[in-house]
């Protein structure tokens, strides 16, 4: 179709429009009426997991995992600053506080302690009830004597030490003697300073003494959780997330950084020299979708502002500036509409089409207008008259660019980002809205002389001294051109790709802070991967498998709280059992009547035990040394304890209460292991069960393995993703997947950039019906592209997962004023003997290409004012990619139309 033709079809519908305004107003207001009532029912979704398709195989992988055993990203408190024990002080603060909010019961862990694996006390050494019982009088009760709480126990322990004396039970060596002698007098030691109130953390890992436990790398000498490298302590929580939804996980992080306040303020933190910070995934995404929202209402406002401000100062009407929004405001409604209706919901990713639309869309209505304003200072035409030649004349133009700009987004749908995918259809379809609206709605508003009777044509300072410019010196501009052009593309593959988003957030946040001090030092660090098991036993396998693998750091496995049983091994819990024909009642221990003065009683039995033996070592030459110490420390529990106020009722619950839910457990599981003959996976902890067994049923359990490199380096990412599905091809997580999706992303819109060239050259073909006037409409975006890039090597910025998207739309958002300069370069020449006039491009529709470009430059660059890095980069990519196009617009092009004699 002719332009000729094509603006014929335009003026038909803006002479109806003209002709019937009433019909056309009241059209737009029942459908925006409508669209406004979809509204509410639009939801964002703040699911990060979502943005790629379910139908993507690693994608597909990971809900599996996520389906069986829930999300494994956890918040973690770091705790830096001041000495170990200071911090192992605030440490015991903060999850004590942590654990009393209902959200975090029973899901906070600083310390490897026996309250934290009370299940697995028992079961690791099978013999151990087995040499209780060989310690105690054959007739022993032993339930009862758990019963019985601390006197129970002190009265069980002198008849053990009376049946020493006495010679019997089994013979054991001075050392093993000197061994007992010594954890008794721990034990004692360890009840004292907790009736006192003093530190027990040195007696309670002297007394576990669990090498396996307590020993490992990332837990200190007390059982603690620190850091591989640093000097900081850390506390894991384990909260049950109802959903990926970050509005979901939000109450969870208030809730934790509430504590962190109130104990950081009750303890005075900030005098200790003591930092507290909570990180990890859950954090970062309750922060990034935060800052999201900020950043997009903050730009959205700057932008509307800014672009009525802008287009007030152009036309010099408060009605034209009023006007030419409407059907941008119409066109976004429309378009809400649209989503409530297809998708139902936006993402952190279609979100966005707001503020894009606001730059894009008001280009239509600007090119109308002031078309339809210069028309009438030719002509000294009427309103009416003047909007339907304005519309004939750059409607075609308007179409073509709106249309370049639509094939751009349609063609980041083919990304397997389906985030990305919604935005191309979505913002798309609001540009067809706003076309659309732009073309009947104006027309019915500035028909009638309602936007005033006094035309105001768009005017840009200093367009008449570029027009002289480029007429002295096309060469020089075209030189330069070629300079930077040439440079952009050499530069194209020195762009380097930063895939680490965790980056997006300010650096200065406590949240990055402490995040970058997890990823440093490697312990409890969000970048893992995540392997599964069907059972404990081939858990143990995979987990040692993944340790011999040299791209793996460390893992995370909750075999390791279990030593291999055996045949033996339940042979030996199995013995421990015998004879023992009922369960303890422990709530018996939990509720007892207690006395410190019946403990202390228990005590000075067991002492006078003590001086008796004393005397048989001292009198066989034996050495006293040991046993005078174990006999202090009870000495010393025993006038602690008749000291106590109020008969100790407290002091003793305290002890004895956890003490019956430690006992509970430990019996309960070992009881089990050993009528089963195998461990299983609800033997796993309470606490660790959350984060490591399946959820449905299955007893499969989850593995994290930990990697060397820098995962953020794709290629360490894609080694470390290619050792883990060696153990198991259906390994996944955020380690795992990140290499995948990263490809995926720069693979995707390095294809939709290409598409959108050829699509769009096609297109621009054959709207003109010449290759040449296609080639010179192509040569400012082809030149603009190039230069962006140029300035991205200059300016330091590179890609990421979210400016990447400016490859293709930089192509369909740049051609919009190449057309619109050409389209004007042919009418130009139809009526100056076949030579252009530059005041035409440049001061005619020069001015409303510079002032809608500016507008889409203002909307990307609202983007900037956000706190948030990713949308950051996206606006000064755009910024730089638009403002190129814009450039080579208006100098570039006027200029090889000049040497080329086609204008003059």
């Amino acid at each position: 179709m002719r332009d000729s033709e094509s603006g014929s079809v335009y003026a038909s519908v803006a002479s109806f429009a003209v002709r019937r305004p009433w019909l056309v107003m009241a059209l737009f207001g029942v459908l925006t009426l409508i669209c406004a009532a979809i509204i509410p029912s639009v939801k964002i979704t703040t699911n990060r997991f979502g943005l790629v398709s379910s139908e993507n195989p690693h994608q597909a992988r990971m809900e599996r995992f996520f389906d069986r055993f829930g999300y494994p990203d956890m918040p973690v408190v770091l705790v830096r600053g001041a000495d170990p024990n200071t911090r192992r002080d605030v440490v015991d603060a903060l999850a004590s506080a942590l654990d009393a909010e209902p959200l975090l019961h029973d899901r906070v862990l600083a310390k490897v302690g026996p309250s934290a694996v009370a299940e697995v006390l028992l079961v690791r050494d099978p013999k151990a009830l087995l040499k209780l019982r060989e310690r105690l009088p054959p007739d022993a009760d032993v339930p009862a004597i758990l019963e019985a709480g601390l006197p129970g126990l002190l009265d069980a322990l002198k008849a053990q030490l009376e049946a020493s004396l006495d010679g019997e039970g089994p013979a054991r060596s001075d050392a093993e003697v000197d061994d007992g002698l010594a954890r008794l007098g721990t034990l004692a030691a360890l009840l004292d300073a907790q009736l006192a109130g003093r530190d027990t953390r040195a007696l309670t890992s002297e007394l576990l003494d669990d090498e396996n436990l307590t020993k490992r790398r990332g837990v200190d000498e007390y059982g603690y959780f620190i850091g591989w490298k640093a000097n900081h302590h850390l506390i894991a929580l384990f909260p049950e997330f109802p959903s990926g939804e970050v509005d979901e996980v939000r109450p969870y992080v208030e809730a934790i950084r509430a504590v962190i306040a109130r104990v950081g303020e009750a303890e005075g933190l900030d005098a200790k020299g003591i930092e507290v910070m909570v990180t990890g995934l859950p954090v970062f995404s309750t922060d990034e979708i935060q800052l999201v929202r900020e950043g997009l209402l903050i730009s959205s406002l700057v932008t509307g502002i800014s672009i009525f401000l802008l287009q007030l100062l152009a036309f010099r009407s408060l009605r034209n500036a009023i006007f030419v929004q409407l059907p941008l405001a119409v066109g976004i409604l429309t378009t809400v509409g649209f989503v409530g209706v297809v998708y139902g919901r936006l993402t952190i990713i279609t979100a966005s089409f707001i503020a894009i639309l606001l730059g894009l869309g008001i280009d239509f209505s600007i090119h109308l207008v002031a078309r339809a304003n210069e028309i009438r200072r030719e002509r000294s035409c009427g309103p009416g008259e003047a909007i339907i030649e304005g519309i004939r004349r750059a409607g075609p133009g308007v179409a073509a660019g709106a249309l370049t700009t639509m094939i751009a987004f349609i063609t980041v749908t083919t990304t397997e980002f389906t985030a990305f995918a919604e935005l191309g259809v979505i913002t798309a379809f609001g540009m067809v809205a706003m076309m659309i609206a732009a073309f009947v709605l104006l027309p019915a508003l500035l028909g009638r002389g309602w936007g005033g009777h006094n035309y105001r044509e768009a005017r840009i300072p200093g367009l008449a001294a570029i027009s002289r410019g480029v007429r002295a010196a096309p060469w020089i501009v075209i030189a330069i051109a070629v300079g930077l052009t040439v440079w952009g593309g050499f530069a194209f593959p020195r762009i380097s790709f930063n895939a680490r988003y965790f980056d997006f957030l300010p650096e200065e946040s406590p949240a990055a802070i402490a995040l970058n001090a997890l990823e440093d030092d490697g312990a409890m660090s969000p970048t893992f991967g995540c392997v599964s098991a069907e059972s404990l036993t081939a858990a143990r396998e995979k987990a040692e498998a993944l340790r011999a693998l040299p791209k793996v750091a460390d893992v995370q496995s909750v075999t390791d709280l279990f030593e291999p049983l055996g045949e033996q091994g339940i042979a030996d819990l199995r013995a421990g059992f015998d004879g023992i024909t009922r369960d303890p009642d422990l709530s018996r221990l939990a509720n007892r009547k207690r006395s410190a003065a019946a403990v202390a009683d228990s005590v000075k039995g067991v002492i006078d035990i003590l001086d008796e033996i004393r005397f048989e070592l001292n009198r066989n030459e034996k050495s006293v040394v040991t046993i005078d110490k174990t006999r202090e420390s009870f000495v010393q529990l025993e006038k602690t304890l008749r000291g106590l106020p109020d008969d100790g009722v407290a002091s003793l619950a305290e002890i004895e209460e956890p003490l019956a839910r430690i006992l509970e457990r430990a019996w309960s599981t070992a009881r089990a292991v050993a009528k089963r003959g195998q461990l299983a996976a609800e033997d796993v902890p309470e606490i660790f069960q959350a984060r490591f067994v399946a959820r449905d049923g299955t007893g499969a359990v989850a593995i994290f393995a930990f990697p060397v490199d820098n995962i953020w380096d794709l290629d360490a990412a894609r080694a470390f993703t290619a050792e883990l599905q060696t153990v198991d091809p259906e390994a996944t997580g955020f380690a795992v997947t990140l290499h995948e999706h990263t490809a995926m992303i720069i693979s995707g819109f390095r294809r939709a950039a290409i598409a959108s060239f050829l699509l769009i050259f096609v297109y621009v073909v054959w709207i003109f019906r010449r290759l040449g006037d296609a080639l010179l409409a192509m040569l400012p975006v082809a030149c603009g592209w190039c230069w962006m890039i140029a300035m991205m090597e200059l300016t330091g910025i590179a890609f990421n997962v979210v400016n990447i998207v400016i490859l293709p739309l930089v192509i369909g958002i740049g051609m919009d004023a190449g057309i619109h300069v050409v389209h004007r370069y042919r009418q130009s020449a139809a009526v100056n003997d076949g030579v252009a006039a530059l005041y035409d491009l440049l001061e005619g529709t020069g001015a409303a290409v510079i002032l809608s470009s500016i507008t889409t430059i203002i909307a990307f660059g609202g983007l900037t004012l956000a706190d948030y890095g990713g949308m950051k980069t996206l606006g000064y990519g755009m910024m730089l990619g638009v403002g190129s196009c814009l450039l080579a617009s208006v100098l570039v092009l006027p200029a090889v139309l000049v040497v080329l004699r086609r204008a003059r």
